[in-house]
Order: C-alpha cells, then structure tokens, then sequence
C-alpha cells in the first residue's frame, strides 16, 4: 500500500503543475493539468455516450491521459520541439509509474492507455477529441478574460477534431460565451 499512497501523491503533483503553453499569454497562473484532466473526463464521457460509445472506458482513459506529466512535465509545443520522441518519454515514465503498483491495477490502466497514440479504439479518438475540445473551452475561457492570443488555440485544436459530436461542439464554443450558462442562470424571473 506504500507504493499506492505514492502513487496517489504523484497523481496529485498535477495539481500543481501548470499548463505551461498559456504562459506564453502572459497568464500569471494558468490550469493545472488535473485540471485540464478532470474537464477532459467530463467531455470524454459526454462525447462517448453521445457517439454510443464506453463512456466510462473514455473516462478512464482521460482521467489518466496526462498522468506521465507528473514526471517530465506539460510540454508545450515550443518545448516538444527539443524532444527527441515526447510519446517515448511519457511512455517511459509511465510504465515505471505503473511499475510500482499491483499488478491488477497496473494492467488496467496499461490497458487503457495502450496505443493512446496510435488511436487504436473510437473511445481513444473520443478523449482525443475531448482533449482537444477542454483546450478550446480553456482558450474562449482566456479570451474572455483578455488573453487575445488564446484564438490561436481555438483554430489549432478544432483542425485536429475527428468525431461528428466534437465537431459539431466545437462551432458552439467558437460562437459561444463561456459566461452564458450563468447569465442565465441569473436571469432567471422569480
């Protein structure tokens, strides 16, 4: 159970590291990546359901998606360029996180993530897309708040989208305010 407890301690060092690509923004303290990770979950499992897909296999795939970061680190794009293969060293570290786990556990998440990459099963594509979508949102969510370069985010990700679902969201957040739902909520005739 030692190893477990770590395990869950390094799980828990993702909410502390940053989501370094919004620095470039000029954002003093942008997501962290449990952050990013959670509404990844969340669309992951919308999209599914949406697509009739194993919405809590997506779920779990996005939950771990990021979870070698707690060893090298979110990389943006200007960093990756100096990685030899990003995809090598994530599935380094994460093959010696999961090293130190029980083996039953271990397999399941191995499991889950094999081939995250390569795409190999539509749940996969969907946690891609929902990756992509949770920047999109992240990125509308910065503009609002004046960070004028996040639009580039907006364009790169939705150029990357695979299902029909994700797609079709990805034109509400383009059009949409990230402030709507609590307008509307506070409109509300009493």
């Amino acid at each position: 159970m030692t190893k477990l407890a770590d395990f869950l301690y390094e799980a828990g060092h993702l909410k502390r590291q940053v989501r370094h690509g919004w620095s470039h923004l000029g954002h003093k303290s942008p997501e962290s990546i449990a952050d990013h990770c959670w509404r990844t979950a969340v669309i992951a499992y919308t999209l599914a359901v949406l697509e009739g897909l194993d919405a809590e296999k997506a779920a779990s795939i996005a939950i771990f998606h990021e979870i070698a970061e707690a060893r090298i680190g979110d990389l943006d794009k200007v960093q990756q360029r100096y990685f030899t293969n990003k995809f090598e060293a994530e599935s380094a570290a994460l093959n010696e996180q999961l090293a130190q786990l029980p083996d039953v556990l271990a397999d399941r998440i191995k499991n889950l993530m094999k081939g995250f990459e390569e795409s190999p099963s539509p749940e996969q594509d969907v946690v891609r897309d929902a990756d992509f979508l949770e920047c999109m949102l992240q990125a509308k969510e910065y503009l609002a708040q004046g960070y004028e370069g996040a639009s580039n985010w907006l364009e790169n990700a939705e150029s990357c989208l695979k299902t029909k679902r994700a797609k079709e969201l990805a034109k509400e957040i383009v059009k949409g305010d990230p402030n709507h739902w609590y307008r509307a909520l506070k409109n509300i005739k009493r």
